[in-house]
């Protein structure tokens, strides 16, 4: 068990990496703190070796890169704000305001972008997909909670949609899953009860692959052609709201409350301070057992709460329209 965390350093052309096997569900609260802040929480742990420290995709769970050298923030991390892009959108743009002067970038690919932005080799970071244990996107028709992936198609037919399962790196496997989709019925209208994971759009004359996804991917976007030949690749990022312009009406689904998650996001920044706390060790007493070392280190937050609190209540102040899109 844990929240596994790659962190890196980078000062005077320098990097450094650390490990925490705790606080990959609370960096978009450690880190919103500014520079500073964000750099003592990080250098708070020792750190690791530069070749074996890091993680893989499945394992790391969030990460970030403070490079004091070019002022660019590059991270992952979070609970709710991992899938759901309008949160996501809110945090960056109120975080921008304490990281003046600093990029803050979304690693969308998670731990992989972390180890290219720093010149590591991500081969053995991403998982192995041509071993054929990946079926591609399909339509589960076995378990249909499974498919909550968006596809909407346009033929020479007209346009209509149909929900599928899959995840985004299955579209690494060319366009020779085309014909499982396809052979399913479509619907004109497709109704989802939630944002779904991602959706795809498919326009089969010309040939375009338009696709957005909430969460976190390894795919390799820009490789994408070369299993789609002749296909042009549009990568739509989270915009979720392109894709609904694309299907014309075929698809819907609930459009995430702004206002509601600029209220969720002060009141969890105004926690401002979080104690070291191990769950493992509390489980391992009652149990017995023996615990991985990593899982034995656990830190709190830094940092002053009240001068935290009364930041999130300036910017309240000053970031009026947020919550409805007019900042």
């Amino acid at each position: 068990m844990g929240q596994r965390a790659n962190l890196v350093v980078v000062r005077d052309d320098q990097w450094q990496l650390y490990y925490d096997h705790w606080c990959a569900n609370r960096l978009d609260r450690e880190l919103f703190w500014g520079p500073q802040l964000a750099t003592e929480f990080v250098q708070s742990r020792g750190p690791v070796d530069r070749v074996s420290g890091w993680l893989d995709n499945v394992w790391c769970e969030g990460g970030a890169v403070i490079d004091h050298d070019r002022r660019v923030l590059l991270w992952f991390g979070g609970e709710d704000i991992m899938w759901d892009p309008v949160e996501r959108s809110i945090h960056a743009r109120a975080m921008a305001h304490v990281w003046a002067g600093w990029e803050i970038r979304w690693a969308r690919g998670g731990v992989v972008d972390l180890a290219s932005y720093v010149g590591v080799s991500t081969g053995s970071l991403r998982s192995d997909r041509s071993t054929g244990e990946y079926p591609g996107l399909r339509v589960d028709v076995e378990n249909p909670s499974y498919n909550d992936v968006a596809v909407s198609i346009t033929d020479t037919s007209g346009i209509g949609a149909l929900r599928a399962g899959g995840d985004v790196e299955d579209l690494e496997l060319g366009a020779g899953q085309l014909p499982e989709l396809l052979g399913h019925q479509r619907s004109n209208n497709i109704t989802f009860d939630d944002l779904p994971r991602f959706g795809v759009h498919i326009e089969l004359e010309p040939k375009r692959l338009a696709l957005w996804t909430c969460n976190n991917t390894e795919a390799d976007f820009g490789t994408l052609a070369t299993v789609w030949p002749g296909w042009e690749i549009v990568d739509l990022d989270d915009d979720f709201q392109q894709h609904l312009r694309l299907a014309k009406g075929t698809l819907s689904w609930p459009t995430p409350d702004r206002a509601k998650a600029w209220s969720e996001l002060l009141s969890s920044l105004r926690a401002a301070h979080q104690a070291p706390s191990n769950p493992a060790l509390e489980i391992a007493a009652q149990m017995g057992g023996t615990l991985n070392p990593a899982t034995r280190e656990s830190r709190g937050s830094v940092g002053d709460p009240e001068a935290k609190r009364a930041l999130v209540d300036q910017l309240e102040r000053e970031l009026v329209g947020l919550d409805d899109g007019s900042l």
